[in-house]
């Protein structure tokens, strides 16, 4: 009976396979051109600038997806960069099953492979309701560049190519599962002609582990670990290591010598959901010098834990969140100086209607440095110095119910900080903005706002303030849109105007039928200093663009 059953379900799939579509697809193209033209500076930017995109996903009988994209831009002609500008890749999809191919990223988890662009190809393997999941990957994540230079307003330096694998192999399910991961990336020291001691090729091995478990209904833990084996001269002389004996026996994976480090990085969170209340413990550990080739900046040299208690109350009106931590560096006492950082704060969401929203923030920010000055074995000299950073924020919104047609949007945002350190060294920084918006029928848009900065310290008083207006129009059934936008701004520097800053921006977009859309924009500068150095720089912007959607 059983076998019967699983026949006609597999019939079925076959006659639903046989009914779809052999190829369908959905997804578009757009493609935009920008002209620059600067008075009074030198120019920012090439003067003519074109990028085509495309994203399409494309169905095979209805049981493949394929997602595409695509990027082309006129600066990767010349350009001699680790990474192309010009990009292309596609994922293709068939039930459990997800390959990619082309200029694409995968994330194996923070501190292996986390997100770095790669040339090559990936699949992934994570049946429903499995015990097993895998991930593999191969590409190139930097093409060999033999020369230092300056390609526009991008600073190119050599670079090795450089190639990297790994694989991530998933035991478990929802509730209990666990992660072993091996991510591998070394430079090819052949790939260029390099004389230099400023560049070396160097290899990389990380392994990885992850956790998660679910326990009960209310508590859940994560814990990532990672250790990295970074050699930054493939060159140097073979060594055996003592204190870590078990990078000898990597064979071929691994060779250490002389440059090879050893760090290590963990993390580990724990949250406990309660009725309308959650809880959560965070701890953070990343060795200094840390480094993975799967990802492009890494913090290291850091300890931290951090807790946290959020709630909500009065019938859903009012949402609290407690955050508090501390963190330090210097973990292996080999700097002149340690940091240590408390941080505590707060956030307050008031809801009470439909029109009204008020929200509030406040966070503390500790920080204590001590420098040694004079360390011997009997003496020790040093130096402590400590800052206090204060922020808090306050934000009201109030929306009407539109009546007759009209509708309006009322808000105020008040920022403010406070610095002060151990030399009795003060500043504040305020910011407040109030704006309006009113919405008149289906095709009327009306926004004014006006900023105020204020950048205060000992010596000096740096206020920029100034207004905004903008005004949107809709028409011929919303298939047409207009907008026009000016915005004027001072600068004083105690009490003195110092700058004028005059910026207007029109922009029109228009939709022909449910596949094509053309835009157009200028945007214009207008920024004059006063005083000794008096000078006067114009910046025009235009945009010309045409998106065009497909399917099928």
């Amino acid at each position: 009976m059983i076998g019967l059953n699983s026949l006609a379900v597999k019939g079925q799939d076959i006659e639903e396979v046989i009914k779809a579509k052999p190829i369908s697809y959905q997804g578009g193209f757009s493609f935009n051109n920008t002209l620059y033209s600067a008075v009074g500076i030198e120019s920012r930017r090439d003067p003519y600038f074109w990028i085509l995109n495309a994203d399409i996903n494309f169905d095979f009988f209805g049981v493949v997806s394929a997602p595409f994209s695509m990027t082309l831009t006129s600066q990767n002609r010349n350009y001699e960069g680790a990474q192309p500008f010009n990009q292309f890749g596609i994922s293709p999809r068939y039930k459990s099953v997800t390959a990619h191919l082309g200029h694409r990223t995968m994330n194996f988890s923070s501190y292996t492979l986390a997100g770095n662009l790669f040339l090559g190809a990936g699949v992934e393997v994570a049946p429903e309701n499995s015990f097993v999941r895998t991930s593999v990957m191969w590409g190139q994540f930097a093409k060999p560049v033999s020369k230092t230079g300056l390609d526009g307003n991008a600073f190119v330096k050599p670079t090795y190519r450089r190639m990297g694998y790994g694989f991530k192999v998933g035991l478990g399910r929802e509730k209990h599962n666990v992660d072993l991961i091996l991510f591998k990336a070394e430079d090819d020291e052949n790939s260029i002609q390099q004389d230099s001691v400023t560049i070396t090729p160097e290899e990389n091995l990380v392994l990885g582990f992850n956790t998660k478990h679910k326990i009960g209904r209310r508590v859940s833990f994560e814990f990532e670990y990672a250790y990295s084996m970074f050699t930054r001269d493939k060159r140097a002389q073979e060594v055996v290591i003592d204190d870590y004996t078990f990078v000898n026996n990597f064979g071929a994976l691994f060779v250490p010598n002389t440059s090879s480090e050893f760090t290590k990085a963990l993390a580990a969170k724990t949250v406990y959901t309660g009725e309308g209340y959650q809880l959560n413990l965070n701890y953070r550990e990343i060795d200094p010098g840390y480094r993975t080739m799967g990802s492009s900046f890494l913090n290291n040299d850091l300890r931290d834990i951090s807790g946290g208690i959020s709630w909500a109350m009065l019938q859903q009106k009012v949402n609290v969140a407690l955050n508090s931590g501390f963190q330090q560096n210097n973990l292996n006492n080999q700097l002149a100086s340690e940091v240590y950082r408390v941080i505590y704060g707060g956030n307050i969401a008031y809801a009470p209607s439909q029109n009204w929203n008020f929200n509030v923030t406040y966070s503390n920010f500790n920080s204590s440095t001590r420098q040694t000055q004079i360390q011997t074995d009997v003496l020790v000299d040093s130096l402590d110095f400590f800052s206090i950073t204060r922020s808090g924020s306050f934000a009201i919104n109030y929306r009407t119910t539109k009546t007759a047609g009209v509708n309006h949007n009322i808000f105020l945002n008040t920022n403010v900080q406070d610095v002060q350190d151990s030399d009795d060294n003060a500043s504040t920084f305020v910011n407040y903005m109030l704006g309006h918006q009113m919405t008149v029928g289906d095709g009327w848009s009306i926004s004014t706002s006006a900023t105020y900065n204020d950048n205060r310290a000992a010596a000096f008083s740096n206020v920029t303030t100034g207004p905004v207006l903008t005004i949107n129009k809709s028409l011929w059934e919303k298939k047409v849109n207009a907008s026009i936008s000016a915005n004027m701004m001072y600068s004083y520097l105690n009490k003195q105007l110092t700058d004028k800053i005059y910026n207007l921006r029109n922009t029109y977009s228009l939709r022909l039928g449910e596949k094509h859309n053309f835009s157009a924009s200028i945007f214009y500068l207008n920024k004059e200093a006063l005083g000794e150095n008096k000078t006067k720089v114009q910046e025009i912007r235009g945009n010309i663009g045409y998106s065009y959607r497909i399917s099928s």
